[in-house]
């Protein structure tokens, strides 16, 4: 039996981590070799090679939102995408022993996946490669984002302007991030794409969530994904997870009279804030 995977997208700083390393604990391979964030070394390199390609990065997706609208360019990064589903190189993915075994990382034998906040910006060529994927997209409010993608780019910039003038010591990924305007822009423009691309995925394999509903509800949305994938996870594994969740995160902004300024300046003019974030529309919270 082949498995189509599980494809966890969403904007960087929004709860991505928290989501896969849920979907381990419930049964979901998710790779060998993983970042930190729990993101699978090997579809990330994927993924930054395919926006290198576009002239695109992570914290400049634009051009990859050009290119995903060119459907030859599409089915071209496609062709290359499915000739790396095969090789030595997939042992980052499968490990040595996998790869000895399976030799192709579709052929992996139980419900398989990865997390990458770039999955949203090239989701429509993955889809294109695996049309039947479960796909799960996850928002977190855009200052909440802002804000802490800010935060880590202060302490990166400090780390950098401490060490030696040596390219080594460079530790920034992203400037533009250090404004919270343009860190809140990031954000529209990675949910923007990720509410396009999703619109290609069958309702029955998708699910779309805030980070917040989750935080308050965890119990509730870990069943659901539970059922939605057949994962028959037990109880005590998802009141594990449940207890190393922070609800603390949920809606963090509002410990900031800053912040929230910053998010009564931007409500009326951001249509994702509203659509995600309804309640907090028209009353501060």
């Amino acid at each position: 039996m082949k498995y189509s995977p599980v494809i966890v997208v969403g904007m960087h700083r929004s709860g991505t981590s928290a989501l896969v390393r849920a979907l381990a604990t419930m049964g979901v391979y998710t790779g060998y070799d993983l970042e930190p964030n729990a993101e699978a070394r090997y579809f990330l390199n994927l993924n930054e090679e395919m926006l290198r390609m576009a002239g695109a990065r992570w914290d400049n997706p634009e051009p990859m939102l050009h290119l995903t609208k060119d459907n030859a360019l599409v089915d071209w990064m496609a062709d290359w995408l499915e000739s790396q589903m095969t090789g030595l190189q997939t042992s980052l993915y499968l490990s040595k022993p996998g790869w000895l075994r399976y030799r192709d990382i579709r052929h992996y034998p139980q419900i398989w996946g990865w997390k990458d906040p770039r999955n949203t910006l090239t989701l429509p060529i993955w889809l294109k490669l695996f049309p039947d994927a479960k796909v799960l997209h996850v928002v977190r409010h855009g200052v909440d984002v802002a804000a802490s993608l800010q935060v880590r780019e202060q302490a990166l910039r400090a780390r950098t302007l401490e060490g030696s003038r040596t390219v080594l010591d460079w530790k920034v990924t992203s400037p533009r991030c250090l404004n919270l305007e343009y860190g809140f822009q990031l954000w529209e423009s990675y949910v923007e794409a990720g509410e396009q691309a999703m619109s290609a995925v069958p309702h029955a394999n998708s699910i779309s969530l805030t980070f917040e509903g989750w935080l308050k509800e965890p119990m509730q949305g870990l069943r659901q994904i539970n059922e939605w994938l057949n994962l028959e996870a037990s109880q005590s594994k998802l009141d594990d997870i449940v207890s190393r969740l922070h609800p603390d995160r949920g809606f963090a902004y509002q410990n900031s009279a800053i912040l929230t300024a910053f998010r009564d300046e931007h409500v009326e003019k951001s249509p994702w804030l509203q659509q995600f974030y309804p309640e907090h529309h028209d009353v501060l919270s």
